[in-house]
């Protein structure tokens, strides 16, 4: 009976050994994924195990529950912040939780970055204004740009000699 039990208990301690290292290396393991280059997107407001399902759904983590129960062992569900990740491949489930750890956003793209630069002369050609630089300041404001694009505008004009209103 006594050999019955310490042969229960050492199979109890091997499979429990042998759990914390599957678990080990699962977390520490990185997994290539089809999602390079693509932002997922982690609404604000998210549990902790909401984000880790969506990573495995998403395929950038291969088993929820070693990471959720890392989470829930080291209480650092808490410090998941929402945004728009980029996660590269390969990852291992602790590198993605850094990444998650730090809140990024990607940054929308702004008009303004896919049209070329204009020069000076392109804007006096553009509103009208001679070469020389008469009346520029006059002549920005007919311009039918608003906010950066103004600001831009003036600030390429802000060499003009008639730009004081600027």
């Amino acid at each position: 009976m006594k050999r019955l039990i310490l042969l229960i208990i050492l199979v109890g301690v091997l499979a429990v050994a042998g759990l914390g290292f599957w678990t080990y290396s699962d977390l520490h393991k990185p997994i290539a994924h089809t999602k390079n280059g693509q932002y997922i997107d982690i609404p604000k407001g998210s549990s902790p195990s909401a984000i880790v399902r969506k990573l495995a759904v998403e395929g950038i983590i291969k088993h929820e529950w070693p990471l959720t129960l890392y989470l829930k062992a080291t209480g650092k569900g808490s410090t998941l912040k929402a945004g728009e990740y980029d996660f590269p491949s390969p990852i291992s489930p602790l590198a993605a939780l850094a990444k998650l750890q730090t809140g990024e956003r990607r940054l929308a793209a702004k008009q303004s970055e896919f049209l070329p630069r204009p020069d000076e002369d392109v804007l006096r050609q553009l509103v009208g204004v001679p070469a020389a630089g008469h009346a520029t300041h006059e002549a920005v404001d007919l311009i039918p740009f608003g906010g950066e694009e103004l600001g831009e505008i003036r600030s390429v004009l802000a060499g003009d000699p008639c730009h004081k209103r600027f």
